[in-house]
């Protein structure tokens, strides 16, 4: 009898096991459900509660950051109205790339502030590189013209033609459908198209800028050669923190702006005070970068141009000091607080 109830155990332990587990699961799934919209309601006060906190620190600085995103939109749609009505609703293609990534600049702008408003320095961070990339791009169709322009619109087929075979490739194992033959043809014409009319060169990673900055046959043309030319270069090592956030890099789990004390074995995996100017001063420059290069006219700017013009500049440098100072007198508060917890 011992011999045949240890054959059993032996036999069947691993899935008596693994149903007692299971049914615990559901047991616990259907407990905490029950429990989760007070549980929400809990963390719902304790997240007003900490915005709040936050607001009342960093206000200054986050006011005039929605100011400077306020004028932005509005100079933006005067420009645009302006020149739509100039232009008799056919846009330049120099004018149509500039307003557009404007108006994306101005959205990318607007959920920084969000990540801002809610303690998220490191998400913030990350979204000022995409803000950064649509300023330079802006910086450098605005540098060399019309041509250029023309060129990065129609760039849109080469990620298209990538795009479709990406998709191809994973499409049966994702039990996707099939692309129309008509769309892939239609691609294929269009791809086919702008080598014959740029060159094969055309499409490289950023070739619409390939025949200006691709001339040096055996130099890969990168975001950093862009940077260079747009007189962006003094951003690098911010663009390089803000990559970390981005990419599952080492760094980017070890290097936090949101944490106080870099060397402390506390992780954050939420909001924090801490972290804040960093993306907030470098958000006023992308930001205030882009809407001069997109709707300040230099060859005849009206009397509203030069005025919208001087605020800009000025919140561009009033908001870095705002959020500076925020943070120093947040350090001043930690200190004090250890020195209390220490006596």
């Amino acid at each position: 009898i011992i011999i045949q109830v240890e054959d059993f155990v032996e036999k069947n332990l691993h899935e008596i096991t693994l149903k007692t587990l299971d049914d615990f699961a559901k047991g616990l799934h259907k407990t905490l459900t029950k429990k989760w919209a007070q549980e929400h309601k809990l963390q719902t006060k304790d997240i007003a509660r900490f915005k709040k906190n936050l607001e009342a620190r960093y206000s200054k600085g986050l006011n005039k950051l929605r100011m400077l995103l306020t004028i932005a939109r509005e100079w933006g749609n005067e420009v645009y109205t302006r020149k739509f009505a100039l232009e008799e609703g056919r846009l330049s293609h120099l004018d149509d790339a500039l307003i557009r990534l404007h108006v994306r600049g101005c959205q990318v702008a607007s959920e920084i502030i969000v990540l801002l408003e809610n303690g998220l320095a490191d998400g913030a961070m990350a979204r000022w590189r995409t803000l950064h990339e649509i300023t330079t791009v802006a910086m450098i169709i605005d540098k060399y013209g019309e041509d250029i322009a023309e060129r990065y619109i129609e760039y849109q087929i080469v990620e298209s033609k990538k795009a479709q075979s990406a998709y191809q490739e994973c499409r049966e194992d994702l039990g996707y459908e099939e692309i129309p033959r008509e769309e892939i043809e239609a691609t294929e014409r269009e791809y086919s198209r702008v080598i014959s009319r740029y060159g094969k060169k055309f499409t490289g990673e950023y070739g619409w800028t390939a025949h200006i900055l691709g001339q040096d046959s055996k130099q890969r043309i990168t975001f950093s050669t862009l940077q260079k030319a747009a007189g962006m270069n003094l951003m690098r090592a911010h663009y390089k923190m803000a990559s970390y956030n981005v990419h599952a890099s080492p760094k980017g789990i070890y290097f936090k702006l949101g944490q106080l004390e870099p060397s402390s074995n506390v992780l954050n995996a939420g909001a924090s005070n801490a972290g804040l100017v960093e993306p907030a001063q470098n958000t006023a420059l992308s930001l205030g970068k882009i809407t001069a290069t997109t709707c300040l006219d230099r060859n005849s700017p009206t009397s509203e141009d030069y005025v919208f013009m001087k605020i800009v500049d000025r919140l561009m440098r009033e908001i870095p000091h705002d959020f500076a100072e925020a943070d120093e007198i947040l350090k001043l508060d930690e200190e004090k607080v250890r020195e209390e917890l220490k006596s």
